[in-house]
């Protein structure tokens, strides 16, 4: 049975096997190479293909001829210089009574196209997944299809250990089905700790090449972002505010925090008990107006003044002066105010210390009241020892007597004078105590600063 070539939807050349030498064509051939059947036969079948594959493709004819090669691949010469990719089918077969040589080409420049977009995808999203700084791997099915290279950096080995395997084979026990649970839904992340590092993990597909549209399973990428040092922040910022709270609920002075426009957002169980609160709700709920008289010592309002504290406070970090507050009952006392600006969950507020001064204020008058009562009796009995010296002087009875009575006035004055010493001892040591209370305020005021500057 003879082989009739135009019944051959692909191009099809046919040759000479001994002289190669091209003695027919299909309308497809003249198609594929541009040119007229009468140009092409007797064109020798090299001449078909570009120079620098002449040699390869005549190769694959006789290895065809042969049956020993099934199909090649090679690029046809079309007119104006046009290389065309091309699969080649060759073989002997007869036409027209003759044994020729077949050659059954297909233009696969769709074919080719496709495959170096495919490559250039593939080698693209590659890089992309090569170049992202968090751990990435991507799964084919149940088993590992690919690693980037800082999900090596992350864990350690090369590449080719963990391909083809499974995650129960690379991850602890207890964190595989957590990652189970992420390739399954990509709208789910979470934080996992992977061999003493915190990840967010989340999953994403990863979309087919076109040759790949047959396969049923999918390919799913996992992302481990490493979230280790914002974890670890996370660790000391609540064991900073752990100790910040011990230390605010602890404190033996009122301790309470305000944000701008002057609302009160925390008190101290000290501070409650001072302004004789209920609760922290209560105090909560108030400003300093509301915990002042109308009017300041100065004349001046309470509430405009708070202000001016306050602003100079956040202006300069800190300000310290002496306040009239006033109990939930209405009792107003004395007290010293130290306000230091800080910051509470980012939001800027301030921090004020308050001492109720009530008893230190009595202390101050009474220490004012003995000293002129001191002065006043020195003074007269200064004036009565004068006037016993005037009067011994002026009787002159006795000079031994007077120089006697003298002296026993005298010891009587140093006796005096030694309790007016002894007085002032007393006044000294009140002093010394009132600024060992002092002291004690300014280190309370240091230690408030310090914790101020360690959260920051």
């Amino acid at each position: 049975m003879e082989l009739d070539i135009e019944d051959i939807t692909d191009s099809v050349f046919v040759a000479d096997p001994k002289t190669r030498r091209l003695v027919s064509c299909n309308s497809e051939a003249e198609k594929l190479v541009g040119k007229p059947k009468k140009k092409i036969l007797g064109m020798i079948a090299d001449q078909l293909h570009p120079p620098d594959v002449r040699k390869r493709t005549m190769d694959d004819f006789r290895l065809q001829a042969a049956d020993k090669k099934k199909v090649s691949e090679s690029e046809v010469l079309a007119s104006g210089g046009k290389r065309i990719p091309v699969s080649i089918k060759t073989t002997l077969t007869r036409l027209n009574g003759k044994t020729v040589l077949v050659g059954i080409f297909r233009d696969i420049t769709e074919q080719k196209n496709a495959e170096e977009e495919i490559k250039y995808l593939k080698e693209y999203n590659e890089n992309i997944l090569e170049s992202d700084p968090n751990p990435i791997l991507v799964m084919k099915g149940s088993r590992i299809e690919y690693v980037n290279k800082s999900f090596i950096s992350a864990f350690g080995k090369t590449k080719n250990h963990y391909i083809s395997k499974k995650l129960n084979e690379i991850m602890p026990p207890d964190v595989v089905p957590n990652l189970k649970e992420v390739l399954s839904d990509y709208e789910t992340t979470k934080e996992l700790e992977i061999k003493n590092k915190h990840f967010s993990v989340s999953s994403f597909i990863v979309k087919k090449a076109e040759e790949e549209e047959e396969e049923e399973e999918v390919r799913v990428g996992i992302i481990m972002q490493d979230v280790s040092k914002r974890k670890k922040a996370e660790e000391e910022l609540i064991k900073s505010k752990d100790r910040y709270k011990t230390i605010f609920s602890s404190s033996r002075d009122a301790l309470m925090t305000l944000v701008s426009g002057g609302r009160f957002t925390s008190g101290n169980p000290a501070t409650l008990e001072m302004f004789g609160c209920r609760g922290e709700k209560e105090f909560a709920s108030k400003t300093p107006a509301d915990v002042s008289p109308k009017l300041q010592p100065d004349g001046e309002s309470s509430e405009s003044k708070a202000k001016r504290m306050m602003d100079t406070a956040m202006k300069k970090g800190s300000h310290f002066f002496e306040w009239t507050h006033k109990k939930i009952n209405g009792k107003e006392f004395p007290a010293t105010v130290l306000l230091t600006r800080t910051e509470l969950e980012g939001v800027p507020c301030l921090l004020a210390t308050v001492r109720d001064v009530t008893e230190q204020k009595k202390s101050e008058e009474l220490l004012r009241g003995y000293g002129a009562k001191l002065e006043q009796d020195v003074k007269r009995r200064t004036e009565d020892l004068i006037k016993q010296n005037t009067e011994v002087v002026r009787k002159s009875i006795d000079l031994a007597e007077a120089k006697k009575a003298l002296e026993d006035r005298t010891r009587t004055l140093d006796t005096r004078m030694l309790e007016l010493e002894e007085k002032n001892r007393q006044l000294e040591e009140f002093k010394e105590f009132a600024l060992l209370r002092e002291n004690e305020r300014m280190q309370l005021r240091e230690e408030v600063e310090r914790l101020r500057k360690l959260k920051e």
